[in-house]
C-alpha cells in the first residue's frame, strides 16, 4: 500500500502591518486614538503658526497648541494626559513655536493640576472641561509673563496681553471641543472618575 504523501501548505504571501505587530484590537483603537490626538495637535500648529499668527483680539494672540494640549490632558485624565502633555510640550517647544525650554515644564504642569483639578473636584462636562482649560491657559500665560519680566524681556504693563492671550487660546478649544471628545470614544470610554 502506497503511503499517501503529506505536504506543507504554503506560507501566505500577503503582508500584514497589523498582524506583524501582534496588537489586540483594543490595542490597535488606543494607538489610533493617541495618533489622530497627535495629528489634532500637528494641525493646530500648523494653523496657529500660518493663519492665527496675524490676528489679534485685544491684544492677545490665539496660542491654539497649548490649549489643545491641555484640553487633551483634560479629556485624558492625569494618568495618561500627563504623557502625552509632557511629549507634546516638547514638540511644542522644539518646533520652534514655543517661547523656551521653561515652555516645557509651564505646560506640562498646567495641564496635569488642570487635569486633576477637574477629576477631583468637577464633574465630567463641557463647561467643568473648558473652565479647567481656561484656567491653565491663564495660569501657562501669566507663568510665561513672570518668567518674561524676571528675564526682562517684557515690562510688566503687559499683563493684560497675555490675559488676553490665554482666553482667546481657551476659545480656540472651545471649537475643537467635539471633535476631541468624539477622537476620545475610540477604543471605548474608560471609568476615570
Amino acid at each position: 500500500m502506497a503511503r499517501k504523501k503529506i505536504e506543507f501548505r504554503p506560507d501566505p504571501t500577503g503582508f500584514d502591518w497589523a498582524g506583524k505587530l501582534l496588537l489586540t484590537q483594543k490595542q490597535r483603537r488606543s494607538v489610533l486614538k493617541w495618533l489622530l490626538y497627535s495629528l489634532t495637535c500637528v494641525a493646530g500648529l500648523v494653523l496657529q503658526d500660518s493663519m492665527l499668527a496675524q490676528l489679534r483680539l485685544l491684544g492677545g494672540c490665539f496660542e491654539l497648541a497649548p490649549a489643545l494640549i491641555i484640553l487633551i490632558c483634560v479629556l485624558e485624565g492625569t494618568e495618561n494626559g500627563s504623557v502625552f502633555a509632557l511629549v507634546a510640550s516638547m514638540i511644542y517647544v522644539f518646533s520652534g513655536t514655543g517661547q523656551d525650554r521653561y515652555c516645557i515644564l509651564y505646560l506640562t504642569l498646567a495641564a496635569v493640576l488642570a487635569a486633576a483639578f477637574r477629576q477631583g473636584y468637577l464633574r465630567r462636562g463641557t463647561g467643568s472641561d473648558l473652565i479647567c482649560v481656561g484656567g491653565a491657559m491663564v495660569l501657562y500665560e501669566l507663568a510665561l509673563f513672570a518668567t518674561g519680566v524676571f528675564l526682562e524681556l517684557t515690562y510688566s504693563a503687559r499683563w493684560g496681553v497675555f490675559v488676553m492671550t490665554a482666553l482667546a487660546g481657551t476659545l480656540g478649544a472651545g471649537a475643537a471641543y467635539v471633535p476631541l471628545k468624539r477622537i476620545g470614544t475610540i477604543g471605548g470610554n474608560a471609568w476615570k472618575e
